[in-house]
Order: structure tokens, then C-alpha cells, then sequence
């Protein structure tokens, strides 16, 4: 049988006996909650099993908070309520929400606390009372905080991808922080979302601007609050939802004439200006169709000249590729494998910054 589970009236049941060195801060003796899972619909134990585990560790994190004791930080304070609640067999509910609810719902929690022995405990009165409020923060550190949450994310980013992710949201949360203010992240309101529209809106027209600008701006923004309303369980309004601004326009580029190329690029002194590595450069784009991000971050490594076939492999070597597909091997032809087996500094990679 799985650990810590048990068979009680046809349902399966958690149940744990305090350990030694925490008896003196949970005086509970022997823990019993039930899984709600029915014996019949589950006759391994597996399901039942994956609830135990969760109620250990809940319950096992309520332990150590409690020796810790109250020297935590308010978003500490309310993931421990939030844990003891579960260790206790209950949902964690605000102290607001609680008493909006029928009369019988608290009761039962009052007299939970009492029957499990834990009425003495402020942790336990805590988390089943719900008299922890969500932990919050000041709208201006809503970057620093989404940046910490989804660090996971953001782990293949080469330097110069991570400076450009970065700059972008700094960029507008600053913004909607001088529109809006700097308020509780929890005291951010639809109407915020609309005086912020209309700010880009005006902005557009004075500056003739683009409302492509705008809606990336609010995109990154609604992402971040929504991404920290999830992790933080905040429950913020979706601030931003329908003001994306219209009139945004796709333009296609217009491809060079050929013979344009040939006679401008190719030949005479067009490219004079430049130096060495970026003519290079322009000239591998031109034959290959690589774009200037993949070209510039080759490496010695992954330029293949003495192969059959002369290529270049374009891979997520220390940065993160655009697509899935853009990971893929180009032949050099033309004057690419011209330049490309000529040139030292093409061979030990390009010194352009992209």
C-alpha cells in the first residue's frame, strides 16, 4: 500500500503520525484526512496516492513554518497559511470571501481548529480563517518580479537576446507607471488599462506613431500582470482587454530587382563605407537568405568549408533561434563561398554586432 494512506468507509485516507521533533509545536498526535477518493474507483491506491503526496509535502512545509516561527516575509506568511490550510484539509479562502459564504462554512472551520487540537495555533487560525491577505507590490517592480517568476523561461536567451527582452518591459512599465502611478499592484483598475490606451493614443497622433508600437507595448504589459496574477494567486482584472489599437498595418518588403544587385552590390564601390566584416556579411545574406541574426552569430564551429558541400549550420548555439525551423544547414554559393573561403575573420566568426 502507498505511504501514509489507509482504507476508512470505503474511501481512501491519508494518515501520518507527527514526528518527534515537531510534537512540541503540533500537539495533533496522529494527522487523518480523507483523499475523497473512493476505494472502488480506485482500487491501487494510485490517484489516492498522488493526493497523500501532495497533503505530505503540504503538510511537511506547515511543520517547518511552524518552527521557523513568525520572522517571515509577507509572501511567506501567506504561502504557509496557504499550506497549513491544506495540511489541515481545507482550501485556503480569504477572510472576505469566507464570511460572503453560507454561515455553515465557517462554523465547520471553527470547529475543525478546535476538534483537530490546533485552536491555540494563530498559523492554523490563520489559514483556516483566511486573515492573510495576498502579498503585494508596488506596480513599478512588476518587471523585477515577473523576471524572477520566469527565469526558466528566459534561460537560453544569449546576452544581447536577454538586453533586448529586458529593455522592452522596463521600458513599459515605466511608462504605464508615469501615466497611472505607482500603486499596489493589487489596486490596479480597468480604468488604468483605458488611461493607458488613450496616452498611446495620443502619443500616435502627435507623434505619428504606430499603433503597432502601442499594441506590442500593452501586449508585454497584460503579459506580465497576468503571468504575476497567476503565480501570486492576485486575481487582477484583465485590465487591457479589448484596447488594442486598430489601424495596424502590415508592410510587406518589396524585393530587390536582380539586376539591381549585380550592378549595385556586386560590382563598383557601393559598399566602399563599409568595413570588411559587414560587407562579408551582406554578401552570405545575399546568396543564402540567412538573416543578419543568424549570420552574424556563426561560429567557427558551425561554418563547414572543407565539407563536400560547403554550409553553414545555423543553431541554438549559446542563443535562443527564432522559430523551431530556423534551425537548419545553407549551403555558400556564389560569391558566400567565395568570401567565406577567403576570409580569416569568416572563419573564426563575424565581429558585427547584431
Amino acid at each position: 500500500m502507498p505511504d501514509f494512506l489507509t482504507r476508512r468507509g470505503g474511501v481512501w485516507h491519508f494518515v501520518r503520525r507527527v514526528p518527534a521533533e515537531f510534537e512540541t509545536v503540533d500537539p495533533r498526535g496522529i494527522i487523518r484526512h480523507s483523499t475523497r477518493i473512493r476505494i472502488a474507483d480506485d482500487r491501487s491506491g494510485r490517484r489516492a496516492a498522488r493526493v497523500a503526496e501532495e497533503l505530505n509535502g503540504a503538510l511537511e512545509c506547515h511543520w517547518k513554518s511552524l518552527v521557523d516561527g513568525p520572522s517571515r516575509s509577507t509572501s511567506s506568511r501567506y504561502d504557509d497559511a496557504r499550506r497549513c490550510a491544506r495540511a489541515l484539509g481545507y482550501d485556503y479562502i480569504l477572510n472576505a470571501q469566507l464570511i460572503s459564504l453560507p454561515i455553515e462554512r465557517t462554523l465547520e472551520r471553527l470547529e475543525a481548529l478546535v476538534a483537530k487540537g490546533v485552536a491555540q495555533d494563530p498559523i492554523a487560525r490563520t489559514a483556516l480563517l483566511g486573515t492573510e491577505k495576498r502579498p503585494s507590490f508596488s506596480l513599478s517592480r512588476l518587471f523585477e518580479e515577473y523576471e524572477a517568476a520566469t527565469r526558466d523561461e528566459i534561460r537560453d536567451l544569449s546576452p544581447d537576446q536577454l538586453r533586448i527582452w529586458r529593455n522592452g518591459r522596463i521600458r513599459a512599465v515605466a511608462q504605464f507607471v508615469k501615466v497611472v502611478g505607482d500603486k499596489p499592484i493589487t489596486e490596479i483598475t480597468e480604468s488604468d488599462g483605458i488611461d493607458y490606451a488613450e496616452w498611446w493614443r495620443e502619443r500616435i497622433v502627435e507623434e505619428d506613431g504606430a499603433a503597432k508600437t502601442a499594441n506590442k507595448d500593452i501586449g508585454q504589459l497584460s503579459r506580465m500582470l497576468k503571468e504575476m496574477s497567476i503565480r501570486r494567486r492576485l486575481n487582477l482584472p484583465d485590465i487591457f482587454k479589448g484596447l488594442r489599437l486598430h489601424g495596424e498595418i502590415e508592410k510587406s518588403r518589396h524585393p530587390y530587382d536582380p539586376a539591381f544587385i549585380q550592378g549595385r552590390f556586386l560590382t563598383g564601390d557601393a559598399l566602399a563605407g563599409l568595413n570588411e566584416d559587414a560587407r562579408l556579411v551582406l554578401y552570405v545574406m545575399i546568396e543564402t537568405g540567412l538573416r543578419l541574426s543568424e549570420i552574424v552569430n556563426l561560429r567557427e564551429g558551425t561554418i563547414l568549408l572543407d565539407a563536400g558541400i560547403p554550409h553553414v549550420k545555423v543553431a541554438a548555439d549559446g542563443r535562443r533561434l527564432k522559430t523551431e525551423d530556423s534551425a537548419r544547414e545553407m549551403p555558400l554559393v556564389g560569391v558566400a563561398c567565395k568570401f567565406a573561403g577567403n576570409s580569416d575573420p569568416l572563419r573564426g566568426g563575424f565581429r558585427v554586432q547584431s
